[in-house]
């Protein structure tokens, strides 16, 4: 009889269903529960993330607006580490910050400098909660960059000659209106830019590697004064064509156009240059023009181009087969 109860219990037992809920339960409950506290690490993560990002946008783009020239280096560090040091203070209660890093730097071409960088670095170690059982924090990283282009390295005239006298010259009457652009010469020379008579220059700003000769009336800047002695802008057309191949003929053997005449001209190649003087318009169709041994002059009048638009415009190409004989656009 005693083994007959036994036995009858444990068939009790064995058919007996009713805990599997629970222990199926308590089985999943854990993964479950880590998971959901995963998520919530993470998103808390990707927030710090997050901040710690505009922080480093913020004094990356500080730092650049600072980084003006070589000298500013170490000015422009300083204020990008300090917007860095201000950005991430809200978080020091949460989590650990990193050292942060402000590096500054340069952009060249050709072994000139074309643009300044500041590029901001920080961490930090974000303590978990629920995945604490594996990790008991995240890392999280952001950097960010910025670029200020070197003082006018995006002229839209510019003069590569070092120490040329007048590399960029107006006289007579002749004006150059261009309120939104910026003129520069890399020429040393006290006389890099060079207006006189009745010439005027209205631009932006001029970037001069040396000195401007001529009347303060005679140049019209948005900025308030001529920055003298700049840096060297580089080549931006440095590796990108070969050398041309000039047409076999030319089109005309020193040009020039005086008094009052108007007249219109195609591209081609023009041995000894183009001069225009006195009154009158020269028009320029658009292309390719070639001065062979000889500068583009204008000191009277006015040059304009007749087609130009939708992509079309006009290319000066100055040449020479002795490089001592390539001429100036004066």
């Amino acid at each position: 009889m005693r083994g007959s109860k036994s036995l009858s219990l444990v068939g009790l037992l064995r058919g007996d269903t009713s805990g599997n809920v629970a222990l199926l339960f308590c089985l999943i409950v854990v993964p479950l529960t880590l998971t959901a506290g995963s998520g919530i690490d993470y998103a808390r993560a990707t927030a710090i993330r997050s901040m710690l990002q505009s922080a480093v946008d913020s004094a990356a783009l500080a730092g650049a607006s600072a980084y003006t020239s070589a000298s500013a280096s170490a000015p422009a560090r300083t204020i990008g580490s300090n917007y860095l040091t201000l950005g991430t203070n809200p978080l020091l209660s949460s989590v650990t910050l990193g050292t942060p890093t402000v590096v500054s730097g340069t952009q060249t071409s050709s072994g000139i400098t074309t643009g300044y960088t500041i590029t901001a670095t920080i961490s930090a170690s974000v303590p978990t909660t629920l995945m604490a059982l594996f990790t008991p924090s995240m890392t999280v990283n952001a950097t960010a960059t910025a670029v200020r282009q070197a003082a006018g390295a995006g002229a839209c005239i510019l003069a590569l000659a070092p120490s040329a006298n007048g590399a960029i010259t107006l006289s007579g009457s002749a004006s150059f209106r261009a309120p939104s652009c910026d003129i520069a010469a890399n020429s040393t020379s006290t006389s890099a830019l060079t207006i006189s008579g009745g010439g005027s220059v209205s631009a932006h700003s001029a970037y001069l590697g040396g000195n401007y000769s001529g009347n303060a009336t005679s140049l019209t800047l948005s900025q308030p004064a001529h920055i003298n002695y700049s840096a060297l802008i580089a080549d931006p057309y440095a590796g990108a064509f070969g050398q041309p191949t000039l047409p076999l003929s030319c089109a005309a053997t020193n040009f020039q156009l005086n008094g009052n005449s108007n007249l219109t001209i195609n591209p081609g190649r023009y041995c000894g240059g183009i001069s225009k003087s006195s009154g009158g318009t020269l028009s320029l169709r658009p292309g390719t023009y070639y001065l062979d041994s000889g500068d583009f002059s204008v000191s009277g009048g006015s040059v304009v181009c007749t087609g130009c638009g939708s992509g079309l415009g006009i290319t000066l190409v100055l040449t020479a087969t002795n490089p001592n004989n390539i001429g100036i656009i004066k």
